[in-house]
């Protein structure tokens, strides 16, 4: 099963130029096991440069979001078939800061998980807990709602899917190492992966879940052979090149 690094730049590039920092990464990746999959998520407006610069290379790309809907009157909004069109063959939705500050419900990152799948590409479907929900004891609740209004009822492979658990209150933050041991994140993605094949039939092993939040160097060399870890998504760190190769090659 593919070990999963993805770069989530969110609304930045990285440093120095994508072209310098694509050319560090490519270099290093022939010190890394083949298992290894490194996908970079830009921003949309340099999917179209970032897919050029990483063609024959092991690096896969992917998009931050998608719209729900495949096409129309939605000013602003991209859809599946535009980021296929660019070369992504992975696609973010249900990202916490989505759900945060633009309102996406359980029925709108359906919508998009869809409109990913029906466009040829993977979901890095991301579901996790705010520091409230958690301290009220309620974090199973939510993953459980999260996944069972995101999942129930789409056609899908376990293979055709990534799950990213990410706690809310760890990301862009320190606090994972200081909250969440590597013990803890391995239950909590047993758990969602539990959770998950109630959606989708199979064998667990054949689900990939991987955890973001705060990922760091230290974390990942920690979490690297964790059993129920099959990656990490990360958000701050893989600006930089340097640090991101260092969780990489952990």
């Amino acid at each position: 099963m593919p070990f999963y690094i993805i770069a989530n730049w969110k609304m930045n590039e990285g440093k120095p130029s994508a072209e310098g920092y694509i050319r560090m990464l490519n270099s290093r990746l022939k010190d890394m096991p083949r298992s290894r999959t490194i996908i970079i998520c830009p921003p949309f407006t340099h999917l179209s440069r970032v897919s050029r610069l990483i063609r024959n290379t092991r690096i896969k790309l992917g998009a931050q979001d998608v719209s729900s809907e495949h096409k129309g009157a939605f000013t602003g909004d991209v859809p599946a078939s535009f980021v296929s069109a660019e070369g992504a063959l992975f696609v973010i939705v249900g990202h916490s800061e989505r759900r945060r500050f633009h309102g996406e419900t359980e029925s709108i990152v359906r919508m998009k998980l869809i409109e990913v799948l029906s466009h040829k590409m993977t979901p890095i479907l991301c579901i996790g807990e705010t520091k409230s929900e958690r301290s009220r004891g309620l974090t199973k609740k939510v993953l459980k709602k999260q996944l069972s209004g995101t999942l129930r009822g789409v056609k899908l492979s376990k293979k055709r899917i990534i799950i990213a658990y990410e706690p809310v209150w760890a990301i862009s933050t320190s606090k994972n190492a200081r909250h969440l041991t590597s013990e803890e994140i391995s239950e909590m993605l047993k758990e969602v992966r539990s959770l998950a094949l109630s959606h989708i039939s199979g064998k667990p092993s054949e689900l990939s879940v991987i955890y973001g939040g705060s990922v760091d160097y230290a974390l990942s060399k920690k979490m690297r052979n964790a059993r129920d870890v099959n990656g990490f998504l990360v958000g701050g760190a893989s600006l930089d090149p340097k640090k991101f190769i260092s969780i990489a090659g952990a």
